[in-house]
C-alpha cells in the first residue's frame, strides 16, 4: 500500500495546476492552512477528508477503488484511475521498483493502458473499512435501476421538451426579477435606505438565537412584496454572496450600500450581478430556504458544499448530446435517478431536499421552464482549478450567455410634472445608483418608477449633493426639460438644507465624530477569498521542504499509526519513544501484538513480559534492526520476580529503555 512518506513525496511533484485543482476538489485539506507537504498528506489521509472525497465519486470509480486492495489485474484503460489519482486516493508506483519488491507485500496495482502503474493509500484502505464509509453492497439501489457490481450503464432519463424561445423567455424574465428584487432587499437593509423604505430601524434585527424575528420578516415581506419563503431566499442568497453582513455590535445584519461589497455589486452590469448571485449559490453549503429559517445559525455536513454543483453537472448530463433547437426538461425521478448513478453516497441527503434546490434554480435562471440554460451550463461548469485560465474563460462564457438573454439597458428617462421619472427599461447601474439618491423608487418591473419628494433631496443634500449636481445629472440624462414643478421643489429644499456647495466644510474634529457615527457592519462574519487562501497555501508549500518539521508536526501522529498499523501486519520490530506519567521519554524496544481502542499491546523484545501503552503518549515510531532482539535478549526471569505483582507493569531494564529525557 502507499505509505505517507510517499504520498507526501507525491504531492511534492505536482504541478501547480494539479495542486490548486486538488485544492478545489478537496478544500478541508486547506482548512485551515497546512504548513508542509507531509502535514498535507497527513491531512489528505484522515477518514473525515478521505469520506468526504468518496462522497464526489460515482458508481464505476467506487467500484474500482473498492476492488482494488484484493484480486487481479483489472482490463486496461480505466478513466476512473486517473480521477482517483488527481483527486488524491491513489499514488502513481514507479514500475522499475516493483521487481525488488518481496512477493508477499506485493501490493495489488492497477495499470492504465500500461503507461501508469497506481497503488491505493493505505488510509484509503482503511476508511473503505470503516463504519463511516459502506461497503459497496450497501450503497442504496433504487427501484429499477441498474446492479452496481455489473458496471451498467447510466440510467436513461425521461425528458420532456422545451422550446428554446420558452426556456430563454423564462430564464430572462427569472434573472430581471432576480437581480432588481436583490436590489430592493440591499436597499432596505442599508442603513439610511432602510428609513425610506418604512422600516423601524436601519438593518435586519435578529433574535437572541440568531434568527430573524417575525416582525422584521413581515415587515420586510411587505416592503418587498414578496411572501415570507421567497424572502427567505433572498435573504440566505444576499448572505452567501457576502451582500449582507453581520454587525455583532448591533445583532443585526445589514448591507453596505455606499462602500462594501454591496455597493460594488450593485455597480456591476445585470449579467455580472447575476453570475456573482449564482456562483455564490453553487458554494453554498446550507440547505435549500425553504427547509430552514432564514440567516439561523446552522452546521453544515461536510459534503453540502458540492451539492448544488453536483446537481447542475448531472443535469447538465442527461442533456449533453441534445440538438441546439430543444432544450429537453428532466422530471425530478430521472434527476433523482442521476444522482444516485454519479454520487451515489449523497442520494439520502439530496433526495429530500432535491424539490427545493430545482425551484431555486428557477429562480436563478439557471434552468427555464425545467430545462437548463446556456449560461447555467456555462456558470456551472466553472468548476476549474482557482486562478486558472479555464476558470476565467468559463466565467466569461457564462456572462456573454447571459448577456445575449437581457435586453440592452436604457441610459434615460422620463421626467414628469407629477415628480417621477419614467425609465422605459433597466437603467444603467451608475445612473440608478444616482437616481435613488435623490428619488424613491416606486413599483415593480422591468420599467423603474422614481418619484421625487422632500424627503427623497434632503436624503441627497444629506449623501453631499449639491442642487448645481442634482439639475445636472437630471439635464444630462433626462429625454425631457426639468419640469417648473420639480426645479421648484429642489430648490427649496436645498435653500433651507444650505447647499453644501457653498457651505464650509466641517472641522477635523467634527469630521472625525461624523465618522465615528457612522455604523461598520461586517463583525461576527468572515468570508475568506478561496482563490487567495489556495494561492497562499501553495506558495507557502512551495517555500517549504516536504519533510520541514521531520514529522513533528500535524504529520507526526499519522506517521506514528501507519508505522504501528504496518509493523503489527508485517510482525516488525519497533523502537518508539513515549512519554510516561512524568513527563519523561522514554525508549522502547518491542513487536506490536494489537492496536486497538486507542492503546497499542506489545511485547518487549528481550523480556518475557507485555506492555500496553496509549496511542497519544506515543511521539515517534521507526523500524529497528532485525539483528537487533536476540544481542538484547534477558536472561529467564526468577521465581521471586514472577511472583511480585508490583512488577507486572515495571518499564524494561536498560537493554530495553536506551535513554529518558524530559518530555517538553
Amino acid at each position: 500500500m502507499g505509505t505517507l512518506q510517499e504520498f507526501a513525496t507525491s504531492l511534492a511533484v505536482r504541478s501547480d495546476a494539479d495542486l490548486l485543482r486538488l485544492f478545489a476538489r478537496r478544500p478541508d485539506a486547506i482548512t485551515p492552512p497546512v504548513a508542509t507537504f507531509a502535514d498535507l498528506a497527513s491531512r489528505l489521509s484522515t477518514a473525515a477528508s478521505i469520506n468526504a472525497a468518496l462522497d464526489q465519486l460515482g458508481l464505476p470509480a467506487l467500484r474500482v477503488l473498492a476492488e482494488l486492495p484484493v484480486g487481479g489485474l483489472l482490463s486496461e484503460g480505466l478513466p476512473e484511475l486517473s480521477q482517483l489519482h488527481e483527486l488524491g486516493l491513489l499514488l502513481r508506483a514507479d514500475p522499475a521498483a516493483l521487481p525488488a519488491l518481496v512477493p508477499t507485500r506485493l501490493p495489488a496495482l492497477r495499470h492504465d493502458a500500461g503507461t501508469h502503474l497506481f497503488q491505493p493509500l493505505t488510509a484509503v484502505t482503511l476508511s473503505l473499512g470503516s463504519e463511516d464509509s459502506p461497503p459497496v453492497s450497501a450503497l442504496p439501489v433504487l427501484p429499477g435501476f441498474p446492479d452496481f457490481p455489473g458496471f451498467s450503464e447510466v440510467p436513461q432519463p425521461r425528458l420532456s421538451p422545451v422550446s428554446s424561445s420558452m426556456r430563454d423567455n423564462a430564464v430572462g424574465s427569472a434573472v430581471e426579477t432576480l437581480v432588481r428584487t436583490m436590489s430592493e432587499l440591499l436597499e432596505v437593509a442599508g442603513g439610511a435606505g432602510s428609513s425610506l423604505a418604512g422600516l423601524r430601524a436601519p438593518g435586519l434585527t435578529v433574535l437572541r438565537d440568531g434568527t430573524l424575528g417575525v416582525r422584521t420578516l413581515r415587515e420586510l415581506s411587505k416592503a418587498l412584496g414578496l411572501d415570507a419563503p421567497t424572502v427567505g431566499f433572498y435573504l440566505e442568497l444576499a448572505a452567501a454572496a457576502d451582500l449582507l453582513s453581520f454587525d455583532g455590535s448591533g445583532r443585526c445584519w445589514r448591507a453596505d450600500t455606499l462602500h462594501g461589497p454591496a455597493a460594488k455589486w450593485s455597480s456591476l452590469e445585470r449579467a455580472e450581478q447575476w453570475f456573482v448571485l449564482v456562483r455564490s449559490w453553487l458554494d453554498n453549503a446550507r440547505p435549500p430556504s425553504a427547509l430552514l429559517n432564514a440567516l439561523e445559525p446552522y452546521d453544515p455536513p461536510r459534503q453540502a458544499r458540492q451539492w448544488r454543483r453536483q446537481l447542475v453537472t448531472v443535469m447538465a448530463a442527461l442533456t449533453a448530446g441534445s440538438a441546439a433547437s430543444s432544450s429537453p426538461a428532466p422530471d425530478v425521478h430521472s434527476v433523482l435517478d442521476a444522482l444516485s448513478w454519479h454520487h451515489p453516497r449523497q442520494t439520502a441527503a439530496l433526495s429530500h431536499e432535491l424539490p427545493d434546490l430545482l425551484c431555486e434554480l428557477e429562480w436563478l435562471g439557471i434552468t427555464g421552464a425545467g430545462a437548463l440554460s446556456a449560461p447555467g451550463r456555462a456558470a456551472a461548469s466553472g468548476e476549474a482549478a482557482l486562478a486558472d485560465d479555464a476558470a476565467l474563460a468559463e466565467a466569461a462564457l457564462a456572462i456573454a450567455a447571459m448577456h445575449a438573454l437581457l435586453p440592452a439597458p436604457v441610459d434615460h428617462f422620463v421626467l414628469q410634472g407629477d415628480l417621477t421619472a419614467i425609465a422605459p427599461g433597466f437603467l444603467v447601474p451608475g445612473i440608478t445608483s444616482k437616481l435613488k439618491l435623490m428619488a424613491l423608487p416606486e413599483g415593480r418591473g422591468a420599467a423603474g418608477i422614481f418619484r421625487f419628494s422632500q424627503q427623497s433631496l434632503e436624503f441627497a443634500a444629506a449623501s453631499g449633493l449639491s442642487r448645481t449636481a442634482v439639475l445636472d445629472f437630471l439635464q444630462q440624462h433626462s429625454s425631457t426639460a426639468v419640469p417648473q414643478s420639480l426645479a421648484f421643489l429642489i430648490a427649496e429644499v436645498f435653500r433651507s438644507n444650505h447647499d453644501p456647495s457653498s457651505s464650509t466644510p466641517p472641522s477635523p474634529a467634527a469630521a472625525r465624530r461624523q465618522v465615528a457615527k457612522q455604523i461598520q457592519p461586517g463583525y461576527g462574519v468572515v468570508h475568506e477569498d478561496p482563490e487567495a487562501l489556495a494561492l497562499a497555501q501553495l506558495e507557502r508549500l512551495r517555500s517549504q521542504p516536504v519533510w520541514a518539521n521531520d514529522g513533528v508536526g500535524e504529520s507526526g501522529p499519522a506517521l506514528v499509526m501507519e508505522e504501528l498499523r504496518r509493523a503489527l501486519g508485517l510482525g516488525d520490530l519497533l523502537r518508539v519513544r513515549v512519554v510516561d506519567g512524568t513527563g519523561e521519554i522514554e525508549e522502547l524496544l518491542l513487536r506490536p501484538v494489537s492496536l486497538e481502542a486507542g492503546t497499542l499491546r506489545a511485547r518487549l523484545s528481550g523480556a518475557n513480559r507485555e506492555r500496553r501503552l496509549s496511542i497519544h503518549r506515543i511521539i515517534s515510531a521507526a523500524p529497528a534492526r532485525q539483528d537487533a532482539e536476540p544481542q538484547l535478549k534477558e536472561p529467564q526471569l526468577t521465581e521471586p520476580q514472577i511472583a511480585d505483582p508490583d512488577h507486572a507493569n515495571t518499564p524494561a531494564t536498560s537493554t530495553s529503555t536506551t535513554s529518558k529525557e524530559r518530555h517538553g
